[in-house]
């Protein structure tokens, strides 16, 4: 089943997730609207790394402050909920906040929760691309969204199964990381060990002996060679100096005699 990811709205000046984040709602473009505004006009709204950016809230309580997307999904220990346009501190963003979960699903807020679900804020584990989201439907289109607040008025919301059941599509907060893993060393690259022959790859001890008897086999035709090509050089060297010496030995002109006459 395809997956997809919610983009985010627009306000006069500012990203938005949903119309609530605006000063003036009138002001609000849902992610519907935006499509045609690419590049402009709030275009980069439309972008990945706009809803990874996203600042969030925070639950703020007695023991500290946890991130959180909105005041439902604190708990009841929690005294008060900052929205991001109210605090300074920029790290709690979409990218780095653990949302809470209804049951095993990571969710936006309680609101997404059925009827025997708990919930759970935070919930180890539910990263921003494992939320699963609803979606705004426009013109027999999906557009995925955190919750009908999202949704301009030509448009309807659908729940995180209504839209999967309804659109035959998986909405999400963010798209899913993608994880890289090291290269692992070839086969052809690992040495065995003398004291460790691998008996996953050759077998047992005796192909190991066979296959260090093939790989030696190369290198003894070499050195047969070499030898062979020397012994040949040494010979025709020998033999021609000693043919030089012959040679010159019967073309030596004869000694001089002299010759007294009385």
């Amino acid at each position: 089943m395809p997956r997809k990811s919610v983009q985010l709205g627009y306000c006069y000046g500012q990203c938005a997730i949903e119309k609530k984040e605006c000063s003036t709602i009138a002001y609000f473009r849902s992610s519907a609207e935006m499509q045609t505004a690419a590049g402009a006009h709030g275009g980069n709204c439309l972008l990945t790394q706009s809803i990874h950016a996203h600042l969030l809230g925070k639950c703020n309580g007695e023991e500290g402050d946890v991130c959180s997307p909105n005041e439902l999904s604190c708990d009841d220990s929690w005294i008060a909920y900052v929205d991001a346009d109210n605090h300074d501190d920029d790290s709690c963003t979409v990218e780095d906040t653990v949302f809470g979960s209804c049951g095993n699903r990571c969710s936006w807020s309680p609101n997404s929760c059925l009827e025997n679900e708990v919930w759970t804020f935070p919930s180890q584990g539910c990263s921003s691309d494992k939320v699963r989201v609803g979606a705004c439907v426009k013109d027999n289109h999906a557009y995925c969204s955190v919750s009908e607040d999202s949704c301009d008025a030509l448009s309807y919301f659908l729940n995180w199964y209504e839209v999967t059941d309804t659109m035959d599509v998986q909405c999400y907060l963010s798209r899913e990381k993608i994880v890289i893993s090291p290269p692992t060393a070839s086969p052809s690259t690992l040495r065995l060990s003398p004291e460790e022959p691998s008996t996953k790859e050759l077998g047992s001890t005796e192909n190991l002996n066979k296959a260090d008897t093939r790989n030696s086999a190369p290198h003894v035709v070499i050195i047969v060679t070499v030898v062979a090509i020397v012994t040949l050089s040494i010979v025709s060297f020998v033999t021609a100096y000693l043919l030089r010496k012959r040679q010159v030995k019967n073309n030596t002109p004869p000694r001089n005699v002299d010759i007294f006459i009385n």
